[in-house]
């Protein structure tokens, strides 16, 4: 089983008008389960489990549209790769990002070798 932390921070909104929400599914779509995620000022973090190297993830946000986010997942081990980054600006007042992620292909895309 392997291990990841997920972080979101969103900027340009008051901490009240907020609500953040992460699912995780092991690609099965059979066994999702939501992540505990911890507020800090504007970060929203949480650990999670994978069987496998590969996993599908859904974050709901509710925030003001112009809101900016960003959304990283990495291993969890103390100065785990980053895996997965992503962001961008609302568009509306509450949005879905859904996604995948496969620890090995992203862990071998951000080797230095492969630059």
């Amino acid at each position: 089983m392997s291990n990841y932390r997920l972080t979101m921070t969103l900027e340009g909104a008051h901490p009240d008008e907020v609500e953040v929400r992460a699912w995780i599914d092991e690609e099965s779509l059979v066994n999702e389960h939501e992540i505990e995620l911890t507020r800090e000022a504007q970060t929203w973090s949480g650990l999670f489990s994978a069987e496998g190297q590969a996993f599908i993830y859904r974050v709901g946000i509710c925030a003001p549209p112009g809101s900016c986010w960003s959304l990283s997942v990495c291993a969890a081990a103390q100065d785990g790769p980053e895996l997965l980054f992503d962001s961008d600006m609302l568009t509306m007042a509450k949005e879905w990002l859904v996604g995948s992620c496969d620890a090995v292909l992203a862990a071998t895309r951000a080797s230095p070798a492969n630059c």
